[in-house]
Formats: C-alpha cells, structure tokens, sequence
C-alpha cells in the first residue's frame, strides 16, 4: 500500500539532504515500536514549504534500507516528473 503525497512538517536536522537534477529532498528513516525502520522521502516545493512523496508503509529492517529506499524513491520521482518514466534503481 502507497500512502498519498500530502503536505508535512519541515526536515528534522537528522534528515540526509539530497539532490537530484536540481530537485532537492530531505530523507529520513523513522523507527518504529517493532524496532523496524519507516523511509520518508520530503520534497522542497517553493520556499520552507514541503511534500512527502508515497513511499511503501511497509517496515524496513534496517535504518540503513530504509533511507536507501527514500532515495531511489526520490530518483523514481524525479525521473517520472521529467517523462523519463518508472526508473529501474
């Protein structure tokens, strides 16, 4: 399951700054009460205002996999928002 893009609050100062042809994200892992981690993938829209991209609701085992997985989210994105179509990361 997918959750939708909606607006959300601004980056955390734990959050990995990552930008890809000129589209800037902020990715983050969150853990969760079943010591899994969650990926969040936040989009920079115009000025402080920002946008959390679907990403799967799925756990992830490790920090490190989950923000692994909010940056090819981030490269899919990108690609399909510049026609390139889905991504193969």
């Amino acid at each position: 399951m997918m959750r939708a893009a909606y607006p959300i609050a601004p980056p955390t100062a734990a959050d990995l700054n990552f930008v890809y042809h000129g589209w800037q994200f902020f990715l983050g892992a969150d853990p969760t009460p079943s010591s899994t981690f969650t990926s969040r993938v936040l989009w920079r829209l115009q000025g402080t205002e920002h946008m959390a991209l679907p990403i799967p609701s799925e756990p992830f085992a490790s920090e490190a996999l989950a923000l692994l997985h909010a940056e090819k989210q981030a490269v899919r994105w990108v690609r399909d928002h510049m026609g390139y179509g889905q991504a193969e990361v």
